[in-house]
């Protein structure tokens, strides 16, 4: 047995399993479970109940089945030659058993409470060493060493106590053989051939020997099982920490949802695609239409993330109360708001951190790469290189040239670069490191990544203003290049980058696309609406009208003076506009009016027909929306033809300069340059 199992490596074995799915379900707790999660009794769980389980507990059953083995020979030894042994054979391990019975309550509260004064130890030390420079600044060293000091001294109490229960627990056995060997030598020596009995002085002594030998292995096997005992307290803290609460099956669900919303989502947005190049190809050359090359040259780039009825509560605190938003992809998004209110649980739901509430919906594209950042200062115990990687090989990221330009870009100083391509371990660069070159690192672990969602919170809080103007415009070139120090040849087929952030200075609002108030999570920022009025066709009485001269004017209902007419323009059957104009700003529930005239016309006014479109769930990609035209409240087979979109936004502090799409026309985009430290404002 013991060759057995030296040669499976079954100790190993057990250990590696058991401390691997401890450590797998660690990785998987909620984040609220983790964030209640003693430091100190997790690692001790780890290293220390795990060796116990196995060494004390799996380990010993193998050792008492094989003494096992051997009192079943000598039992059967015995009894052959003496049948009037069966009685003390058969009481001596079951007033062991109803000892270890009697005595395990309290050997195993013991050995808990010593665990338990292991792990306060163990998380006192490791308090300390998280919190050094508050205990250096506040003068706490002394509150510090009197605190380690009273956990050793509760630990040592528990140790004398579980000493105690075991010394006294271990002289049971002893004694029990003693009191059994007397016995025997009292009861046998009647039974003798010499004194008229049935046992010869052979067969007597031979069994007063192996009585001794039979009490030295029962007292071996009490022990282990009284090492078995102590292993259960152990025992029920690995199967506590393997049974917390997981979000496994919750992010199975999420994950399952986005997936099929997808499905959804990226048929609608081919159809509407295939629509605009239909609808495109009615129009004239060169015609406003086509000259917006702001539209994805892929459908899955035009899929927007939404927030749909979104709520969530810290216990019975509601930080968050039917959050509805839009956000299309490719955009920078800045959260406003009081404290307190919101902003960074909404990020951490948006990185995936947190779970939304049942029957809540945030819906980013499942292709699409999410990365949350927090302010957490984390090194790995590793190499420069790799705290920057984090274990990616650099031809993953396109080369450690692009890791270099982009640690030099985010400010990391010379050297900490000079340790990029050495093997130089985490103690001799650590202390280089400052407050803001922490923040430095997190954002060179991004931009070298390279996510398409990145979600990042307070970006400019550590740095002064120049730093953060620097900050802030490689977040925009990340956006606007799709990748930091990539080849620009390549930046139309990768997929566009989209930022949620939240800040503390206004020089952060002024760079981003869209500024939202998170408390009510309304939309801050004026968005025009861009509106091409393609045809309008199958108007009645057009065989009458030949030749005539019609145009189209559109606004918004109840809004007079907000939008724009059309061109007249001669038709000869359908009315072929092809006109562009936008309205400045709208709002979600607004409705747009589009009345159809023609001056020849006998009814008042040239009105021809109307056209409502609602602008609720409009897509942000673009829509071609084919509006049937009423006449005095009827319906008929008359239809115009519209592409509406969101319009190009101006954006300020762009670092380069603002050159025209491909097409000539469109959204503007920027040539990469090296960011310059802005003005002050």
């Amino acid at each position: 047995v013991d060759l057995f199992r030296v040669w499976l490596e079954i100790p190993y074995r057990i250990r590696k399993t058991c401390q691997a799915s401890l450590l797998s379900k660690f990785l998987h707790y909620r984040e609220s479970s983790r964030s209640s999660l003693n430091v100190g009794g997790i690692t001790m769980t780890m290293m220390r109940d795990t060796i116990e389980v196995c060494d004390l507990g799996y380990m010993k059953i193998l050792r008492v089945l094989g003494i096992l083995m051997k009192l079943l020979f000598a039992g059967i030894f015995i009894l052959a030659e003496n049948d009037k042994a069966f009685i003390p054979l058969v009481a001596y391990p079951v007033v062991l058993g109803l000892f270890l019975v009697a005595r395990e309550r309290k050997t195993i509260r013991v050995d808990e409470d010593r665990a338990h004064k292991q792990n306060e130890v163990v998380q006192v030390v490791s308090d300390m060493v998280a919190n050094y420079r508050l205990i250096a600044d506040f003068l706490l060293r002394r509150y510090a060493v009197d605190s380690y000091e009273r956990s050793v001294d509760a630990l040592h109490r528990s140790e004398r106590d579980a000493q105690v229960v075991v010394t006294n627990s271990m002289y049971m056995a002893p004694w029990l053989t003693t009191l059994l060997i007397g016995g025997w030598i009292c009861y046998g020596s009647f039974h003798i051939t010499t004194f008229g009995g049935t046992i010869s002085l052979g067969a007597f002594l031979a069994t007063f020997n192996i009585f001794k030998e039979v009490g030295h292995e029962l007292q071996e096997i009490y022990v282990e099982c009284m090492e078995i005992q102590r292993s259960f307290g152990p025992l029920e803290k690995i199967c506590h920490y393997m049974n917390w609460e997981t979000d496994l099956f919750d992010r199975m669900g999420t994950a399952q949802d986005r997936q099929a919303h997808s499905e959804e989502m990226r048929h609608q947005a081919r159809e509407c695609l295939t629509r605009f190049d239909s609808g495109a190809s009615l129009t004239s050359t060169g015609s406003s239409l086509n000259e917006d090359s702001s539209n994805p040259l892929f459908a899955v780039d035009s899929i927007d993330i939404k927030l749909r009825g979104l709520h969530y509560s810290y216990e019975s605190k509601r930080v968050l109360e039917g959050v509805t938003a839009t956000f299309p992809q490719g955009g920078i998004y800045a959260f406003s708001g009081l404290s307190h209110h919101g902003k960074a649980t909404l990020l951490k739901l948006l990185g995936q951190v947190l779970l939304p509430e049942e029957n809540d919906m945030i819906f980013i594209p499942p292709h699409l790469r999410v990365l949350h950042i927090s302010q957490s200062q984390c090194l790995i115990n590793d190499t420069f290189l790799q705290n920057v990687l984090l274990y990616a090989s650099p031809e993953q990221v396109q080369g450690i040239d692009r890791v270099r330009t982009i640690c030099r870009r985010v400010g990391l100083k010379a050297e900490l670069l000079s340790h990029l391509e050495t093997e130089t371990p985490l103690r001799e660069w650590q202390h280089l490191l400052s407050y803001t070159d922490f923040a430095r690192l997190n954002l060179a672990r991004a931009f070298v990544m390279n996510p398409e969602c990145l979600v990042i919170h307070k970006p400019d809080m550590c740095f002064d203003v120049d730093e953060v103007m620097d900050i802030l415009m490689l977040i925009r070139c990340h956006s606007r290049e799709r990748g930091l120090e990539l080849p620009p040849e390549t930046r139309r087929y990768r997929r566009p980058r989209t930022v949620f952030f939240t800040c503390t200075t206004a020089e952060a609002l002024d760079m981003a696309d869209g500024i939202f108030e998170v408390n009510v999570l309304k939309d801050k920022t004026p968005r025009p609406l861009k509106i091409t009025v393609i045809r309008a066709k199958n108007l009645p009485g057009q065989d009458t009208l030949r030749c005539s001269e019609a145009f189209v004017t559109c606004e918004v209902a109840s809004k007079p003076h907000t939008g724009f007419s059309t061109s007249a323009v001669k038709y000869d059957g359908d009315i072929v506009l092809d006109h562009s104009g936008e309205i400045a700003q709208y709002d979600p529930d607004d409705i747009l009016e589009f009345f159809v005239k023609d001056p020849a016309s006998n009814k008042k006014g040239g009105f021809l027909g109307k056209a409502e479109l609602s602008l609720q769930d409009l897509p942000t990609y673009g829509a071609l929306r084919r509006l049937r035209i009423a006449f005095g409240g009827d319906r008929s087979k008359a239809l115009l033809e519209v592409w509406v979109k969101t319009a190009p936004m101006h954006r300020p502090n762009l670092i380069g300069e603002e050159v025209a799409d491909d097409a000539g026309g469109g959204a503007a985009r920027v040539q990469p340059q090296t960011p310059q430290p802005a003005a002050r404002k």
